[in-house]
């Protein structure tokens, strides 16, 4: 399954080990654990390119709520800790930059390609 990225420096924080997962509408929830991922730049162009492989290990909902700068995995409210570990573990340096990224109220599927969680 490939999987496209915009945001800078995400293939490098990917393979890096920086960026352990990411944020993904999937509203046919088509990613599945155990797909092997394609992590790519340029989908739909002609300067496609796929730079590196991972295999999707855990799926977890997430709940974006900008305005009031909350994040939800699994119905659980993070802790301002806990968030900022999120961020950081999407690839993102700072809340702000989380945040301009992100700006709508939105579910997501928290694609995950190494063993770790946030809950139990």
């Amino acid at each position: 399954m490939n999987i496209g990225y915009t945001l800078p420096n995400a293939i490098e924080n990917i393979k890096a080990g920086k960026k352990i997962h990411t944020l993904r509408e999937d509203l046919k929830e088509r990613i599945k654990v155990g797909m092997v991922l394609d992590h790519c730049t340029a989908v739909r162009t002609k300067n496609f390119k796929k730079h590196h492989k991972t295999t999707c290990k855990r799926i977890d909902h997430v709940f974006i709520e900008p305005r009031f700068k909350r994040v939800w995995i699994n119905g659980t409210l993070l802790t301002e800790f806990e968030f900022q570990l999120f961020f950081h573990n999407d690839g993102f340096d700072s809340s702000e930059d989380f945040w301009n990224w992100f700006k709508e109220v939105k579910v997501y599927r928290l694609i995950q390609w190494t063993d770790f969680t946030y809950t139990v």
